[in-house]
């Protein structure tokens, strides 16, 4: 049989413990291609597909509320910084949000994220509502919006935004 010195055996096994503090090291400090991105550039462009239709779930839960008149969900899911600085209340929130009558659909187009933290998050949501029609197709409107979404309580609230806040966004 092999037989090593001890002095030999003791160095054996301190290179093997140095290679896999090495390699524990690299797997667990290395950054994903998201984080990387996100250190590069504030906002990402979402290419979850399941993120992405959660969002769009978001918006469209607040289209349905908005064009079913449903004023208690419909405060409940815009933000309260939007109801509070515009002083918005049942008789005027139509002077801030458009008034929808009939089933419409909402398609997003385009969405970016911003990470806050690691179950915070903000959408900017770039997409179109379109009224729901059986014998037409209805005209395609297209709005922004900012989608606050806490995945670990699993909340959202809703901003609608203009063009401009979401080509800042764009632009980086």
């Amino acid at each position: 049989m092999f037989k090593m010195g001890k002095k030999k055996d003791y160095t054996l096994l301190i290179i093997i413990c140095l290679i896999l503090f090495s390699i524990v090291g690299l797997l667990y400090f290395s950054k994903s291609e998201d984080e990387e991105q996100i250190e590069k550039n504030k906002y990402v462009i979402l290419n979850d597909y399941s993120r992405f239709f959660t969002v769009n779930s978001c918006v469209y839960k607040y289209i349905q509320y908005l064009s079913n008149k449903n004023y208690d969900n419909l405060f409940k899911v815009l933000s309260k910084e939007y109801i509070n600085d515009n002083n918005i209340n049942e008789s005027n929130i139509y002077n801030y949000l458009p008034n929808l009558n009939g089933n419409y659909s909402f398609v997003s187009k385009k969405i970016y994220y911003e990470k806050k933290d690691d179950n915070y998050f903000k959408y900017y949501v770039y997409g179109y509502i379109e009224q729901d029609l059986i014998d037409s197709i209805g005209n395609k409107e297209y709005y922004y919006f900012l989608v606050d979404y806490d995945q670990m309580d699993n909340v959202f609230s809703i901003t609608p935004i203009n063009k401009i806040v979401f080509d800042e966004v764009e632009n980086g």
